[in-house]
């Protein structure tokens, strides 16, 4: 998995060594596609490098966007790249930035977890998700799992009875209650032994879709 440093001094020197540098003159397109194929040349050009400088020279580029999807890439494709540094202006207003896509990333982390376990485990792990204020409520005799963050707003109840949808309504919840955006939520998941086959990327997509546009 990839880290994520931001740095604001000159030159290509980090932790002592003179690094390789990726430099971003292109984006194939400004949505999550764009980034997402952007990140995935960039982890198959330096598959074997344990850490690389990025320098962006394109206006409206999103490094928050950049540095999610290069998570994402980096758990779906085979390489050794432990760290992305990013060259950056100023690194405290740079971090300050990036700060709720690090939620954003522990949610998407999370269901691309579960998507590997089988269905008791992935229902047993939800069932704990009260730690982060999340109100769970099982249903023994119907077979159902209810989430509920408080917060603003009237939302329709989400119902989730197949393994995508239930992790998108999972990551969904997570992001919210790690982003502490006082924002309602609710969902029903049922508790089928037969949900389908994770769709990963088709998952990361729907939180990212819903929650970007909540970030700061």
């Amino acid at each position: 998995m990839i880290e994520i440093a931001l740095d604001s001094q000159d030159g290509n020197n980090f932790c002592g060594k003179e690094r390789p540098v990726f430099e971003i003159n292109n984006l194939p397109s400004s949505d999550w596609a764009g980034y997402r194929a952007l990140a995935k040349e960039f982890i198959v050009r330096f598959s074997q490098e344990a850490v690389v400088i990025v320098r962006n020279h394109i206006k409206d580029f999103s490094l928050n966007d950049f540095a999610l999807a290069l998570f994402v890439s980096s758990c779906q494709l085979d390489n050794n790249i432990e760290c992305a540094v990013f060259k950056v202006a100023d690194s405290r207003a740079a971090t300050s930035a990036y700060k709720p896509y690090v939620a954003l990333t522990v949610a998407v982390k999370y269901i691309m977890r579960l998507g590997k376990e089988s269905l008791d485990e992935v229902y047993k792990d939800i069932s704990t998700l009260g730690y982060l204020g999340i109100d769970v409520k099982h249903d023994y005799i119907n077979h159902k799992l209810f989430l509920s963050l408080p917060g603003k707003g009237d939302v329709p109840i989400i119902k989730a009875d197949n393994i995508t949808d239930i992790l998108v309504a999972v990551g969904t919840a997570k992001a919210l209650a790690l982003l502490q955006l006082n924002r309602a939520f609710k969902a029903e998941i049922t508790l089928s032994k037969n949900a389908g086959i994770f769709e990963e990327n088709s998952a990361i997509e729907k939180v990212i879709a819903t929650i970007k546009p909540l970030l700061k």
